[in-house]
């Protein structure tokens, strides 16, 4: 997912997680993103190799925003994170999210606002994948998308077209 974050419209991907219990952003990103954070308030998390490590601090009240929707999220902010921004499992209680899987693949992550209860559904991507990059594919629909050429002929055939005889 590619939100915009801290008010910038940027590329920074969001991983979501719901096995992860935080929300993390890699150190640099923050800093790219003018984030700043507390140091004095850290804790220690098992990284992807196994290890322990110590998170560098915690970015208050950052702000997501996913369509329509803005959340204001608590960010731990870690050093060499093998992510740009990890959503974790906070992030799913606070919005109440709900993910729907497609059988090609496609997943869809739908969130509420918790003060307004706005919804709002985002397509996720791949990790890695650019939102540009994605190529769209239709086979979850029971019917192919139609090109206006085809569309056109068969309404001149008369076909599907929606008029009743007597009002013409």
């Amino acid at each position: 997912m590619y939100p915009s974050i801290n008010g910038n419209k940027s590329d920074i991907e969001s991983t979501l997680d719901s096995g992860s219990q935080i929300v993390a952003i890699d150190r640099v990103i923050a800093i790219g993103l003018n984030i700043s954070w507390d140091p004095s308030f850290t804790i220690q998390i098992q990284a992807m190799h196994g290890g322990i490590q110590q998170t560098l601090g915690l970015a208050k009240n950052v702000s997501f925003k996913f369509g329509h929707v803005t959340v204001y999220l608590q960010c731990h902010v870690q050093d060499r994170a093998p992510y740009e921004v990890l959503i974790g499992r906070a992030f799913d209680m606070l919005m109440e999210s709900k993910i729907k899987n497609w059988g090609n693949g496609d997943q869809e992550l739908t969130i509420t606002d918790p003060n307004t209860s706005e919804r709002c559904t985002v397509g996720t991507h791949l990790k890695g994948s650019r939102p540009r990059q994605t190529r769209i594919d239709t086979l979850r629909y029971n019917m192919p998308i139609k090109q206006p050429q085809e569309q056109d002929k068969e309404t001149s055939k008369g076909e599907n077209v929606n008029v009743h005889p007597l009002m013409i």
